[in-house]
């Protein structure tokens, strides 16, 4: 076997005709492997893991980074993020992604259009239409459930965040 993975074959025919077993550590809800002449186990690259999106929603942010985070979202139609931050200058900066519609993979960039929003009044807000204008790309990366990359290229320059899920959504699985 090389460190690309292979296959390793193990005999659990034992002599006088008894049975043989290998115990595994992290298998559920059985630990021991046995019957037939022969168990084959593969090891090489591990299957690439799709987690639920919904586990993905809520409040992220880096710890080196107070003051600034991102919000995801994903429902029934895709996954929507909110960036919460400053410009270069120092003004409040928010952008809202577009929607992404396709399967979540760990480790697996996802790079998404991003639109500033501003303008308006409380009383008297403006439409998409007039407060947005395009600001650049967000490329998230998820590492985990609870830790991910989040990188901004865009108007005011390239920021990387090592961030990690501040709160998510009750009562959901990853």
């Amino acid at each position: 076997m090389t460190d690309a993975g292979g296959i390793i074959s193990l005999n659990l025919n034992t002599a006088r005709g008894q049975s043989g077993g290998v115990e595994c550590y992290n298998c559920a809800p059985t630990r021991l492997i046995t019957g037939g002449e022969l168990a084959t186990i593969t090891i090489g690259t591990p299957p690439i893991l799709t987690p639920k999106p919904e586990g993905l929603s809520g409040l992220w942010f880096d710890p080196m980074l107070e003051g600034e985070g991102y919000n995801v979202i994903n429902a029934a139609n895709g996954m929507i993020v909110y960036y919460y931050g400053y410009s270069a200058g120092g003004q409040r900066l928010w952008l809202l992604s577009d929607l992404y519609t396709q399967a979540v993979e760990f480790g697996k960039d996802i790079e998404l259009g991003v639109a500033e929003f501003k303008g308006g009044t409380f009383l008297l807000p403006l439409g998409s239409q007039m407060a947005s204008s395009g600001w650049g790309t967000l490329t998230i990366n998820f590492l985990s459930c609870d830790k991910a990359t989040f990188t901004l290229v865009g108007v005011d320059g390239n920021k990387t965040s090592q961030v990690v899920k501040l709160a998510g959504i009750v009562n959901t699985d990853c």
